[in-house]
């Protein structure tokens, strides 16, 4: 993202250099805009990497939870993820997940991905969904503090007949450098997640961090 930042300065550098010169500032100007936008283009970005599952799991971990079970034994949450060819919404691949968990604490799947962003810094999340949601079992985050609800968003409960999309959703950063985008099913249910995207919202950033904006909580 710092990279964003070079044409910017280098487009006013040129144009003090170019009033040395006593030339025209229409030229200049337009260089200005160009690079700006250049830099919008940079900071729109998608983080997430590998976001249609075209080349499988390269970039992304998935794990089924161990919990303690009321005889304080370890299992596996039955929860089952994996690249599928089934459905697909532009490519050949997204990754489907099958719950059949009953509900219970620390029984979950979770997808993630480590990405790179700035603290306290708020991002747009949008995914694509096909298939069934029965409860409010499936969210995602970039948050490593699940307690709060505005850390985390729940995809609505619905029968997704069709691929449907999820977002934008804001979701603030916590205080670090890194982070694990979590896409996570904790009750049954069966779907499809594709085209995952992550782009930092540079306005709604400068706001937060100002302290002139709250983020809502997220349902």
């Amino acid at each position: 993202v710092i990279w964003g930042l070079i044409p910017p300065v280098v487009a006013l550098l040129f144009i003090f250099w170019k009033d040395s010169l006593k030339t025209s500032h229409k030229f200049s100007w337009i260089l200005v805009v160009l690079l700006l936008a250049s830099s919008l283009l940079i900071f729109s970005r998608n983080l997430i990497r590998n976001e249609s599952f075209e080349n499988g799991m390269k970039g992304w971990l998935w794990a089924p939870h161990w919990y303690a079970d009321e005889t304080n034994v370890y299992k596996q949450s039955a929860v089952d993820g994996r690249v599928s060819s089934d459905q697909h919404r532009l490519g050949y691949n997204s990754f489907k997940i099958t719950n059949m968990q009953k509900g219970g604490s620390q029984r979950y799947g979770l997808l993630t991905q480590e990405i790179k962003i700035w603290p306290k810094a708020v991002y747009n999340a949008t995914l694509y969904v096909k298939g069934r949601v029965d409860e409010e079992s499936y969210w995602f985050s970039i948050s490593d503090e699940w307690g709060r609800a505005s850390a985390r968003h729940y995809v609505p409960i619905n029968n997704y007949n069709e691929w449907t999309p999820i977002g934008p959703i804001s979701l603030k950063a916590d205080d670090s450098y890194t982070a694990f985008f979590k896409i996570i099913s904790t009750a049954p249910a069966q779907y499809y997640v594709d085209d995952v995207k992550l782009t930092l919202n540079v306005w709604a950033s400068l706001k937060h961090i100002a302290g002139l904006e709250t983020l809502p909580e997220a349902k």
